[in-house]
């Protein structure tokens, strides 16, 4: 799992995104689990994060495959909170 982070545009779409690793740290049962992650910028204005689940296996040749990515939103996060811990 990854944090994006960066300047945001007129169309609320971040620019040149830094990019940040987070960690499991708990399994929350039933196919839940808790991730942390430090986000820091140096940078100042309009700024935006969100995160992104890549998918992870020995045998792929890379981690971006299309259809497997899947994007934070307001519909797949039940809780802010549970990024910014």
């Amino acid at each position: 799992m990854q944090i994006l982070s960066g300047r945001v545009d007129a169309k609320g779409e971040i620019k040149e995104p830094e990019i940040a690793q987070m960690q499991s740290v708990e399994k929350e049962g039933d196919g839940y689990y808790q991730f942390r992650g430090t986000l820091r910028t140096g940078k100042s204005g309009f700024l935006g994060y969100t995160v992104r689940i890549l998918p992870h296996h020995p045998l792929a040749v890379a981690p971006f495959v299309p259809l497997l990515i899947t994007w934070a939103s307001e519909s797949s996060v039940a809780s802010p909170e549970l990024i910014l811990k």
